[in-house]
């Protein structure tokens, strides 16, 4: 059952979360804002984690393994996480949030919660 759980995270849940936040966020919802933001909370932890694992990351020393396996550059992991941060930024500023009527007390619910669920479901993965 925990491998269920943890495909359907890694795998599934951005196909469905994604399409779903992005047409409602174009259609000027609420809810297609909530979606976005937990979307892209989710995208900045989990980023920023493979950045510090690719940071942490030595090379096996065997250079077939090492060729068959590549690491992604250091470089591609920031940049990934920088635009996934700098688009949550976005969404928080002023405008943005007047526009879909969002307030301070569901911005910070809305990231809180994400931040928990990302951390709670990736915990059982480790």
């Amino acid at each position: 059952m925990d491998q269920f759980w943890g495909r359907l995270q890694e795998y599934f849940l951005p196909l469905i979360l994604l399409p779903t936040a992005t047409i409602l966020f174009g259609l000027r919802k609420k809810s297609g804002w909530v979606l976005m933001a937990s979307y892209l909370t989710y995208s900045v932890i989990c980023t920023f984690v493979l950045t510090i694992m690719t940071w942490n990351m030595k090379s096996i020393g065997i250079p077939a393994l090492d060729n068959l396996f590549p690491q992604t550059s250091l470089t591609t992991k920031t940049l990934t996480t920088l635009f996934f941060g700098g688009t949550l930024w976005v969404l928080t500023k002023a405008e943005i949030k007047k526009q879909y009527e969002i307030n301070k007390q569901t911005l910070i619910k809305t990231i809180g919660i994400a931040i928990l669920l990302t951390i709670l479901l990736s915990a059982q993965l480790l």
